[in-house]
């Protein structure tokens, strides 16, 4: 295979848009909420025209259709691109038209023509690259698991293409990385809540020269931190610690649901679905 990077798919504005409607009924049809805690965004002034890497502990099979709804709502002036298995896009072949592009797993051609996708990618203005860098599904709670290398070239590469910028005079280019903590987990109701936390931006293009060896120790840090944090209110289940976004499914079924629906207006009760408090509708 070549080491080429493949051509960068041209996002389709209408089948995305019809596509982030799939995701978002999905996510209602599956979820009780998708709640996040994005506090530690507000902390930097980011513009349109950075660059943005979001890379993620990879949990589930939900990740992809909960990338396309949170790049949406909280980054809606960026452009999402991710990698996704050359396999699974031949599978899945709508996902060529909304920024996934294919990556051949377990080559060096292959990982050559990811980086230099990502480099790609990269250099246009308002992109945002969205990455599992653990590479497999693992537990939410596994803090062993290593990030592939990767991801810690794609930022080194940038954080020495910005150092070599200021050192010339030329206007610099600005670069973010954000660690988000995924977790899908049982509270009160019948269906899972989806709860994400989002770390504080790392500038790239800060003018500081790291080794690829101290960005992929940040790198892992700061993901396990926002793990971390995630998992303590998850474990108190704090739903002041988060934001909802989304409302999805509460209840049991159709018809015992509207039984206990009469049985409330019989009594002259307020009828309520969810059976706690937690991110109540």
């Amino acid at each position: 295979m070549s080491s080429q990077a493949p051509e960068l798919p041209t996002v389709n504005p209408w089948v995305l848009a019809g596509f982030r409607w799939i995701a978002r009924r999905h996510l209602q049809r599956h979820f009780h909420c998708v709640a996040v805690n994005s506090e530690e965004l507000k902390s930097v002034a980011a513009s349109p025209a950075d660059r943005f890497v979001i890379y993620a502990n990879h949990a589930s099979w939900w990740d992809p259709l909960l990338a396309i709804f949170l790049a949406q709502r909280i980054f809606p002036d960026l452009v999402l691109y991710a990698p996704i298995d050359a396999v699974a896009l031949r599978k899945y072949r709508i996902f060529s038209k909304i920024g996934f592009f294919p990556v051949e797993r377990g080559s060096l051609a292959g990982a050559r023509a990811f980086l230099n996708a990502s480099k790609k990618i990269l250099s246009r203005p308002g992109a945002s690259l969205w990455l599992t860098p653990e590479g497999r599904f693992t537990d939410v709670r596994d803090t062993e698991s290593e990030l592939a290398s990767g991801l810690a070239h794609i930022i080194s590469t940038w954080n020495h293409l910005s150092c070599a910028c200021s050192d010339s005079g030329d206007a610099p280019i600005r670069f973010w990385a954000i660690a988000a903590a995924v977790e899908y987990v049982f509270w009160e109701e019948r269906k899972p809540e989806v709860l994400v936390r989002l770390s504080r931006p790392v500038m790239i293009s800060d003018g500081v020269f790291r080794t690829k060896d101290a960005w992929s120790r940040l790198l892992k840090r700061q993901l396990l931190d926002v793990q971390r944090q995630l998992a303590e209110s998850s474990i108190a289940r704090d739903a002041a610690a988060f934001e909802r976004l989304l409302g999805g499914s509460s209840g049991t079924s159709f018809a015992y649901d509207a039984w206990r629906r009469l049985a409330a207006l019989w009594r002259g009760q307020r009828f309520e679905v969810e059976h706690g408090d937690k991110f109540r509708q």
